[in-house]
């Protein structure tokens, strides 16, 4: 079947005047003189023919294009596809047609072939649609089930960058890029990305502060918590019963250090709208008071009674009363007191409160009572390794030590947490009880360079390498042992 010529006026323009220009070259000047009216108004009746057959093509385009895009906004895609297929046989270049088969091909379940046209758009950067073919192929990637992989983050980023390129001012596109940089902690491209959106978008400056908190810019966090509260203040007065909007205002006014400004707008708010989540912030606020007690013991203490008045399952409260337990006497008393209170009352989670009491007389070598409230958790919580653990090292180390049972007890721990180099160290010390010298050295030595490698296990240093020194010269090697003595000296120096 022949197919029909659609009719070019460009290449017929330029063959007319081909035409016209030899046939001018083969004609006597005056002869061309006394034809010039007449070559005049056949250009002029060619024109009127060109102008007349021309128009009715770009209707079609726009026709076809509009026809396409209202049966894909009814999901009609035979038709749609149809009426795309028809603006490209006008217009082969269109890319919005070409955008919206692919669309047709996703959703008929042809992936390969949308993703290969939406990679053809994406790399087209003189395209209107290069920005959103871009971000499409980052959706999907996101819409998968599977883990994305490095690669993968690497490509999102590529792509998010292209979208952002094209259009700056796209907002989803920066927000996963923030998203995206903040997982793997390159602050700075993070930042830039939540600068160049909270301009226009001011409910992003809490993000800005957070980030530039995070990234330890205290300056800049403060001065966008500042903006962030201006904004929140605003939105708080016309909506005084959105829990949200009052919420991150309270968390802009921590982040410029204003406590009694954020107790009071909390304290307001729970009059207004009674909740759940403002109970817990202002029992984040008490417990944030607490920590920054500055040694006033009885502070400490009324904040913390404050913190679970409002919230009894605070875990950070809990736990602050429990290092309460382990340093002082006298608040350790009335730490004691109140979480055996909560255990009375049952208004918290009872594993957790065992576990810290336990934790706490473990630490001040009160191996019986630990013993009893570790036992206690375990019953409650038997899966937890830092329970197991806790509880393994108090039945080794109580008056008449349970060995064989701490042993068993440690490794079940540490099958639970394989790279837990605490639990790792509390193996050795149990073996190193049982007289096992080699299999506790060799716990040890995994442990060692882990400890001396981070601050936070610099404490342990004078525990660890005394207990080396035991097992080394009970395995006749007094050289090592001696050295090991001299790390302890040094390491209980450091601590002091």
């Amino acid at each position: 079947m022949k197919k029909n010529k659609i009719f070019r006026p460009q290449a017929a323009l330029v063959t007319s005047l081909v035409f016209i220009w030899r046939w001018m070259s083969s004609r006597k000047a005056f002869h061309l003189f006394g034809g010039l009216f007449a070559i005049i108004g056949i250009g002029f009746l060619f024109f009127l023919i060109v102008e007349k057959r021309s128009k009715p093509f770009d209707v079609y385009q726009d026709r076809y294009m509009s026809l396409g895009l209202n049966a894909l906004k009814s999901e009609q895609y035979p038709q749609a596809a149809l009426y795309f297929r028809r603006v490209l046989y006008i217009d082969p270049d269109s890319d919005r047609a070409k955008f919206n088969l692919a669309l047709i091909a996703d959703q008929k379940g042809d992936q390969k072939n949308a993703v290969a046209m939406m990679v053809r758009l994406s790399q087209k950067n003189s395209g209107n649609l290069m920005a959103p073919a871009s971000f499409w192929l980052v959706t999907k990637i996101l819409q998968s089930e599977k883990k994305i992989t490095p690669e993968q983050r690497l490509q999102v980023l590529k792509l998010l960058e292209r979208v952002i390129a094209k259009d700056p001012q796209h907002l989803q596109a920066r927000l996963l890029s923030i998203q995206f940089y903040s997982s793997i902690q390159l602050l700075d491209k993070a930042i830039a990305h939540a600068q160049a959106i909270v301009v226009k978008h001011p409910r992003f400056y809490l993000n800005l502060a957070k980030l530039s908190l995070a990234k330890g810019d205290r300056e800049l966090a403060v001065s966008s918590a500042r903006s962030a509260s201006t904004f929140l203040k605003s939105k708080l007065e016309t909506e005084p019963t959105n829990i949200g909007y009052r919420i991150s205002l309270v968390d802009a006014l921590r982040i410029q250090n204003k406590i009694d400004e954020a107790e009071e707008l909390l304290l307001r708010g729970n009059k207004i709208t009674p909740s759940k989540l403002i109970n817990e912030q202002l029992s984040a606020l008490y417990v944030l008071r607490a920590s920054r007690s500055d040694n006033d013991i009885n502070q400490t203490i009324s904040q913390l009674k404050k913190a679970l008045d409002w919230n009894p399952k605070s875990i950070a409260a809990y736990q602050l009363l429990g290092q309460l337990v382990s340093t002082s006497t006298d608040s350790g008393k009335e730490a004691i007191e109140i979480l055996e209170q909560a255990l009375v009352e049952g208004k918290t989670n009872s594993a957790l409160v065992h576990t810290i009491l336990g934790t706490a007389f473990l630490d001040q070598k009160k191996y019986e009572s630990a013993r009893h409230h570790l036992e206690m958790a375990h019953k409650l919580n038997p899966r937890m390794p830092i329970i197991i653990n806790n509880l393994a090292l108090a039945l080794s180390s109580q008056k008449d030590p349970d060995l064989k049972r701490a042993s068993k007890m440690i490794g079940i721990a540490l099958e639970q947490a394989p790279n837990n180099v605490q639990i790792r160290e509390s193996r050795g010390q149990i073996a190193l009880r049982m007289e096992k010298w080699k299999e506790a050295l060799s716990d040890f030595e995994y442990v060692m360079p882990v400890y001396s490698q981070n601050a936070q296990f610099q404490g342990e240093l004078a525990r660890l390498h005394r207990s080396m020194a035991i097992a080394y010269r009970n395995l006749g090697n007094e050289s090592l042992a001696e050295k090991h003595d001299k790390m302890v000296i040094q390491f209980s120096d450091d601590s002091q």
